[in-house]
């Protein structure tokens, strides 16, 4: 983005009621990581994604279904040439916005409002995670995506990254049901019932 590009962007706060001097204080002084925190690292927003999770999960009581996906975040340098820089880009090209921070996150199914985040960091700081050390890497993230929904008699809903039957197992072990669309992940399943023989007798 240039600086010309980057200025027209920022007359759009001015025209919801912003004031121009008020903006530029904020822009001065507003910090979302401590002072002693690399900005560069991810620990430069993770206040600010825990706020929101936290927020959201005192003051939006969710239906009793939800459903896990992704959320893509686009990377748009402030100016062309600098350093500046993430910890970690992901690149789907299926997504409009292709180059970006990633989100895996849960959303309401009746209201379509996201109740929760988790910020993909890169392969390393992912594996660090909660539940990592128990459960395969889709289940734990499974997990720690509706850590705030277990017990409390929930429907999750999650495609082909999520869904196995170890993501069901563990999910159930929570208290909390689990319903997806399984591709590859078939480890655990009754196979002698999946296949022709099986569905055509199951059929009749």
């Amino acid at each position: 983005m240039t600086r010309q590009e980057y200025v027209m962007s920022v007359r759009n706060f001015w025209q919801c009621g912003l004031s121009r001097d008020r903006f530029l204080y904020w822009k001065k002084y507003l910090k979302l990581w401590p002072p002693t925190v690399n900005e560069h690292t991810w620990d430069a927003v993770r206040g600010l994604i825990s706020a929101f999770n936290t927020t959201r999960m005192q003051n939006v009581k969710p239906g009793t279904e939800v459903v896990m996906d992704e959320s893509m975040g686009k990377w748009i340098p402030m100016f062309q040439g600098t350093p500046e820089g993430v910890s970690h880009l992901t690149k789907i090209i299926r997504k409009s916005c292709g180059v970006g921070i990633e989100y895996k996150d849960v959303a309401d199914v009746n209201t379509g409002i996201i109740l929760f985040l988790e910020i993909q960091e890169g392969v390393e700081l992912m594996a660090s995670k909660k539940y990592c050390d128990q459960y395969p890497k889709h289940v734990a993230l499974t997990l720690r995506l509706t850590e705030f929904l277990h017990g409390k008699g929930h429907v999750v809903y999650g495609d082909s990254y999520f869904a196995s039957f170890q993501t069901a197992r563990a999910l159930l072990a929570h208290g909390t049901d689990f319903t997806g669309l399984v591709k590859n992940a078939t480890k655990g399943f009754p196979k002698k019932f999946l296949n022709d023989v099986g569905w055509s007798v199951t059929a009749q």
